[in-house]
């Protein structure tokens, strides 16, 4: 009996480690990934302000999902749109996702975030300006991502017509 309490305890922890591992994992495609791949991609004029896109937007995108992205996809029983109960991440450090922490879901959903903006960057490569294209991918993320993302992840409309997305490919690659 000893050995079934001791496995009940742990798993919840090994589960919130591979979520935290896979965050990584995410963050790793994006920064070192996407950055080289797109800079891989341009001609030398354009290399830097390319691969800084990737940098800049990895270090912005937390930024707007502290303030409002994530209770936007997360808060709330809206249909198109969550709420903004949870903005500035206004949670209990206590709460739990599907047997994890708030906080590490969060993360988690976070990489999400960063990794669609900075996939769409690609189809601007040596078309447009850095900052121009910050402003308007930190909007994006705002405008497009979270409700789709509330759509089909936060229990919006999508949601509860039954679809379901298991590899996250509906909201990161639809956007």
């Amino acid at each position: 009996q000893f050995f079934q309490a001791a496995m009940v305890e742990q798993v919840p922890q090994a589960t919130e480690v591979l979520v935290l591992i896979s965050a990584i994992f995410v963050l790793m495609m994006t920064i070192p990934g996407l950055t080289l791949f797109y800079g891989s991609l341009v001609s030398r004029r354009n290399l830097i302000d390319t691969m800084l896109q990737s940098v800049v937007l990895t270090a912005t995108i937390p930024i707007v999902w502290w303030a409002l992205g994530y209770s936007l996809c997360f808060d709330g029983e809206g249909s198109f749109m969550g709420g903004v109960g949870k903005a500035f991440l206004n949670f209990d450090m206590d709460s739990v996702v599907s047997d994890i922490p708030e906080a590490a879901w969060c993360l988690f959903q976070m990489t999400f975030g960063v990794i669609t903006a900075v996939i769409s960057t690609g189809a601007v490569a040596e078309r447009a300006l850095l900052w121009p294209l910050m402003v308007i991918a930190n909007l994006w993320l705002l405008v497009v991502y979270c409700p789709i993302c509330h759509m089909v992840w936060g229990g919006g409309i999508l949601a509860k017509w039954g679809v379901v997305d298991t590899a996250g490919g509906l909201v990161v690659e639809n956007c």
